[in-house]
């Protein structure tokens, strides 16, 4: 009796896999290519007609999907955007770089890191939501808090994790992780992310970009030195 329930659990597996199988050859898309074809297609009709003028019928057309698929993944208009924003984040951040301290030096470290940060805030769909939200401010004040939270509030604490292990190792000297981040994401935007966002500057090279981070590291690690010893 135990060796039929067995083979009974062991022909519904087997079942399961081929069906997933079939679908995945008939080019069924999979939960997680689902999901991110929805957060694509609802990033590119955000940034292009706004938040208010999109649906959740046009996303899921854009996506390929059912509308009961985008529900199934995202509960309101309000989540998916706090999502597609956390992705974008996310996309630019794959590195471990808590785990890179301790392979590189800190010069190196907050190089590479400022270096990300500012190809995020430089980048075409962040100058782009930035101004849709500074027009719509007044009259979407969630919308911009969600945007604030997810982007620059993952950021600035993804920062402060670099210098809370950063002094913890020693590497340099900084009491305060949070005014330490604050400052160093001050000085990465300087007049770069003021003229990108205006519009006075529709694209800035790489190499300007390195130059400009090298420089504010030197100057940020003026301020916090190693520590001695």
């Amino acid at each position: 009796m135990t060796e039929i329930f067995v083979n009974k659990a062991q022909m519904a597996k087997t079942a399961s896999m081929a069906r997933q199988g079939l679908e995945k050859s008939r080019g069924r898309p999979r939960s997680a290519d689902k999901n991110r074809a929805i957060l694509d297609a609802a990033s590119v009709l955000f940034l292009s007609v706004g938040f208010d003028r999109v649906s959740m019928d046009q996303i899921a057309s854009k996506a390929e999907v059912s509308k009961q698929t985008v529900y199934g993944h995202f509960k309101s208009k309000e989540g998916l955007f706090r999502a597609v924003i956390g992705h974008r984040v996310s996309d630019f951040f794959q590195d471990d770089l808590l785990g890179a301290i301790g392979h590189r030096s800190i010069e190196e470290t907050l190089n590479r890191l400022g270096q990300q940060y500012m190809r995020l805030i430089l980048s075409d769909d962040a100058v782009a939501m930035f101004r849709i939200l500074a027009g719509n401010a007044e009259s979407h004040p969630k919308l911009v808090a969600m945007f604030f939270e997810e982007g620059p509030g993952r950021l600035a604490q993804a920062l402060e994790s670099v210098f809370l292990n950063a002094h913890g190792r020693g590497d340099l000297i900084c009491a305060d992780a949070q005014k330490a981040s604050q400052l160093f994401a001050t000085l990465l935007r300087g007049d770069l992310y003021l003229k990108r966002t205006l519009g006075l500057a529709s694209g800035i090279e790489t190499d300007e970009i390195n130059r400009h981070v090298a420089d504010v590291v030197s100057t940020f690690l003026k301020l916090y030195p190693p520590q001695e010893g």
